[in-house]
């Protein structure tokens, strides 16, 4: 996931209820703008994603400081704005002045010192102690909504694909390796102690005893999403886990579809939403 990219304005039309703002197309996503900073059709500009953290040290940020500097899925008067546009000037902050080399698509992240946006739980809060970092048996989650990756239609022009809803919750994830059951936020470890929900999520599904009883090297990643967690857009009563990714940990090979929907259907889990294939 890019945190911060240089993209073009695809398109801007008049927002249907505020004379004020317009509605600019970056990618698939729709933000509003403001009419009077005079934002132009297939401009260069820079484009920070929904959860993504701004560099608080930049003046230009400071009207950010009520939400913590964090860019939220918003609504102005009505109409939905995912992420934030800014001009290219805001890159002189950081020592840029020439923008002639800068090209649609380039990733300035680390450059603007734009970080992730981590819930209190991926990062040792509220919600169960920790007792370790990331495992290296497999990545953490971190899957980009489509609407941030157009060009993938045209990628996957011709071949067998699906897509999923992307739920809005935790990342969740359970492993067996050689014996032991291991739990993890987002970013870390989880102890099994009572009120850890990433093992009270686990628990309820009885995923330690099956892993176990499985006796296969295997981790499973999904959201875990319901009463709070995430203000739980979704709905959820109580709690679930929407599995989205599956990994053999001894051929590195993650699962397909097909054999995501057996796993699940067999250990009664619940897959992400399918949305077509």
């Amino acid at each position: 996931m890019k945190l911060c990219s240089i993209e073009k304005i695809h398109s801007i039309s008049n927002h249907p209820n505020a004379d004020s703002l317009l509605v600019a197309k970056i990618l698939a996503w729709n933000i509003c703008i403001k009419k009077d900073d005079n934002f132009q059709e297939n401009e260069l500009v820079v484009f920070f994603p929904i959860d993504v953290v701004v560099d608080k040290n930049n003046p230009f940020f400071k009207f950010m400081e009520g939400r913590k500097f964090k860019v939220w899925n918003a609504k102005f008067r009505g109409e939905p704005s995912q992420g934030l546009v800014c001009k290219l000037d805001i890159l002189k902050y950081y020592g840029l002045n020439d923008f002639s080399q800068l090209v649609e698509g380039q990733d300035i992240g680390e450059l603007v010192k734009a970080i992730k946006y981590e819930t209190p739980d991926s990062i040792g809060g509220n919600n169960g102690q920790s007792c370790g970092g990331w495992t290296g048996l497999i990545s953490r989650t971190d899957e980009d909504n489509l609407l941030s990756n157009p060009q993938c239609e045209d990628e996957f022009r011709g071949e067998k694909v699906y897509t999923t809803i992307k739920a809005d919750g935790q990342s969740h994830t359970i492993l067996y390796y050689n014996g032991d059951v291991r739990v993890f936020s987002r970013s870390l470890e989880k102890k099994n102690i009572d009120g850890c929900r990433f093992w009270d999520n686990a628990k309820n599904y009885n995923l330690p005893d099956k892993l176990t009883k499985l006796g296969k090297n295997i981790a499973i990643q999904s959201e875990q999403i319901g009463l709070g967690v995430q203000k739980n857009r979704m709905g959820i009563n109580g709690h679930k886990l929407l599995v989205f990714n599956i990994k053999d940990l001894d051929t590195n090979l993650y699962y397909g579809y097909h054999e995501i929907k057996d796993f699940c259907d067999k250990n009664e889990l619940e897959m992400v939403k399918l949305i077509d294939i």
